[in-house]
């Protein structure tokens, strides 16, 4: 499996990207953003959002591939990039945020592509030396716009999911493998992994990575490196039934709506008797 690089598609072009639900490598979409300059210098970064509050992963054990382990801690972002460096024996630190509701002076940064169509959010990931495990996106087609640093992708189609030891589809982290890490794979405990067709690819600064609904993926970098993610609406939802993630995907999202609607009705109830419950308790909170 070999990904092809498509420089500066027009919208059309991506129309037919996307549609065709193969990952492809871009070229020329980040070339105007001042994000490519200014996001280099963390001392431009402290200077704009030092002092904001906002989630960040900290994974007590210390690996950030451990996506079920980790706790979501609000902190200043001052305070992540004094602890985001890996270090034995202490938690590992992992920045993932909507720029639009915690911190938006860094949209001036960058401008979404205009080949992409209603994008619905705007993910910022910073890390050092961070590793995502496998997993893939429900709802939604991506796309990965490198800004600093290098990041590696590990990339698998939908019909690959046999292969993959998938979890159970009642877990609530169903988009994510059951391997507890994925890179390198233990391949006498999860032989089936050698039968999965893949592909990787490294992302320079400057590159972009569209990842289709449904694609496996994993993340993982060697050094310090941040990505704009940005998720925008497919226009093939029927789609959905032809995969075993999509299947799962429609599963949980009719699970999603019958949960809100019972909570909508609880609240509904709550109010009618005058009962108000107690709010959340600060700090430390599991952010899924």
């Amino acid at each position: 499996m070999h990904l092809r690089t498509v420089h500066a598609p027009t919208p059309r072009e991506f129309a037919e990207i996307s549609a065709g639900r193969q990952p492809v490598v871009l070229t020329g979409l980040t070339d105007s953003w001042p994000a490519m300059t200014h996001w280099r210098d963390l001392d431009y970064l402290r200077a704009c959002v030092g002092e904001e509050v906002v989630p960040v992963e900290v994974y007590p054990d210390g690996d950030t591939g451990r996506h079920a382990s980790y706790i979501s801690r609000n902190m200043r972002v001052n305070e992540f990039f004094d602890g985001m460096a890996p270090h034995p024996g202490r938690p590992a630190l992992f920045l993932i945020v909507p720029l639009a509701g915690h911190l938006p002076r860094l949209l001036d940064d960058i401008v979404a592509p205009s080949i992409l169509p209603k994008v619905t959010r705007t993910i910022w990931l910073y890390g050092d030396r961070t590793f995502s495990n496998l997993h893939f996106h429900p709802f939604q087609h991506s796309l990965a716009c490198q800004v600093v640093g290098r990041k590696r992708f590990g990339l698998y189609p939908p019909e690959e999911t046999p292969h993959l030891y998938p979890r159970h589809w009642l877990s609530k982290w169903y988009e994510f493998t059951r391997i507890e890490r994925f890179n390198p794979v233990d391949l006498d405990r999860y032989p089936r992994v050698r039968r999965a067709r893949g592909v990787e690819v490294t992302l320079e600064p400057g590159m972009s990575l569209f990842i289709p609904r449904h694609w496996w993926h994993w993340v993982s970098t060697d050094e310090v490196a941040s990505h704009v993610l940005y998720y925008f609406d497919a226009t093939d939802p029927l789609r959905w039934v032809w995969t075993s993630p999509g299947r799962r995907s429609l599963f949980w999202k009719g699970r999603q709506l019958v949960a809100r609607e019972a909570t909508r009705w609880r609240r509904k109830i709550e109010r009618s008797l005058g009962f108000r419950p107690p709010a959340p308790p600060a700090g430390d909170q599991p952010s899924r």
